[in-house]
C-alpha cells in the first residue's frame, strides 16, 4: 500500500477533521487564561500538544473498541478493521524504538541544556525511565 493511502487511513483512523475544529477552542482558552497575546512558540507548542493528545486518545480509543467495532456494522469500514491500517505501527508513519530514542534524546538534552543540569553517565546523556517496546 502506498503512502498516501496509509496517510489517509490514519487521518480517518484519529478523525482528524475533529482535531481542526477542537483547536480554536485550545486557542481561546490560552488567550483567556493569557490575557495577552503569547508568542508563536506558545502557539505552536499548544497545537502540538492538543494534536498529539487527540491523536492518542483516538488511537486508543480504537483499539479498546476494536471488538465492538468488528461486530458493528455502522463501524466495521474503519481502517484497523479493513485492514487499511496496521496495529503494530510498522506502516511507515511511525519511528521504530531508536527513531523514539532519538526524539527522546534531543527533548531531555534541551530539558537539561535549559535547566542547567550536570551531564550523566549514560552514554545517551539522559538515564531513560522507560523502555520503549520493539514490536515484531
Amino acid at each position: 500500500m502506498e503512502f498516501s493511502k496509509k496517510l489517509r487511513a490514519f487521518v480517518e483512523l484519529i478523525k482528524f477533521e475533529h482535531t481542526v475544529f477542537a483547536l480554536p477552542f485550545a486557542y481561546l482558552g490560552m488567550l483567556l487564561s493569557a490575557k495577552t497575546i503569547p508568542a508563536f512558540g506558545k502557539f505552536f507548542w499548544i497545537t502540538a500538544a492538543m494534536v498529539s493528545a487527540r491523536t492518542a486518545g483516538m488511537t486508543l480509543n480504537r483499539l479498546v473498541d476494536l471488538e465492538i467495532d468488528r461486530k458493528n456494522p455502522r463501524t466495521k469500514d474503519r481502517p484497523l478493521i479493513t485492514g487499511d491500517f496496521s496495529l503494530l505501527g510498522s506502516d511507515g508513519l511511525h519511528p521504530n524504538a531508536a527513531g523514539y530514542q532519538r526524539i527522546a534524546d534531543t527533548f531531555f538534552g534541551v530539558i537539561k541544556q535549559t535547566l542547567e543540569l550536570p551531564p550523566t553517565s549514560s552514554p545517551t546523556g539522559w538515564m531513560p525511565f522507560f523502555a520503549v517496546p520493539r514490536w515484531r
